[in-house]
């Protein structure tokens, strides 16, 4: 099958993986000075309503305990550390890389029904997991009958 030419310079043949290879290719090593440079590294992220209020899973393999950090401010809970490349030494030559590395920062906006006080953080085989209890008022209540 030959592309046949059309008139219309400003289209690309997506069957010529010529195109195809350096397009995607400038795109993600990022030899465009006009694109801004794509994120290092961004864990993925579940949030999950439990029976005593909400938890945060963060993926983060490859990354130290002691690389993540927590920080609440208001309403506002941040994650954020780095997953550090294990190729310090500068006589390695990378063939191939498709891990990710590089600084991270997630954010996520809490209810004010959350109990600020009573946060807590686990950290196991790459997951971090942030346990959010809602307060005692906000918790739903079962309200009888009087005869």
């Amino acid at each position: 099958m030959k592309f046949v030419g059309t008139n219309r310079p400003f289209l690309i043949d997506v069957f010529n993986p010529q195109y195809v290879n350096r397009f995607f290719g400038e795109m993600l090593n990022n030899e465009d000075e006009n694109m801004p440079p794509l994120a290092d590294f961004k864990p993925r992220s579940e949030i999950v309503k439990t029976e005593h209020g909400f938890e945060v899973k963060v993926s983060i393999p490859g990354v130290k305990e002691e690389d993540v950090k927590i920080e609440l401010d208001g309403n506002l809970l941040t994650i954020s550390g780095e997953h550090k490349s294990e190729h310090t030494d500068t006589n390695i030559n990378v063939l191939r890389s498709e891990i990710s590395y590089g600084k991270f920062s997630r954010s996520f906006t809490l209810t004010s029904d959350i109990d600020q006080s009573k946060i807590e953080a686990e950290f196991k085989h790459g997951m971090l997991k942030v346990s959010l209890p809602v307060s005692e008022k906000a918790m739903p209540k079962t309200i009888e009958i009087k005869k």
